[in-house]
């Protein structure tokens, strides 16, 4: 019983989660691209 709570629990906040982890990686992968970037002009 519990169990099965949980799983619809996590089932409902799924979306969400990869969303915010969809989100901030693009983030990151932005933040290490400029960073290269940056690192070449001053090269």
């Amino acid at each position: 019983m519990n169990v099965k709570y949980n799983k619809r629990r996590w089932d409902k906040t799924q979306p969400l989660n990869f969303v915010f982890f969809f989100s901030s990686s693009c983030r990151f992968a932005f933040f290490l691209n400029i960073k290269t970037v940056q690192g070449q002009e001053w090269r």
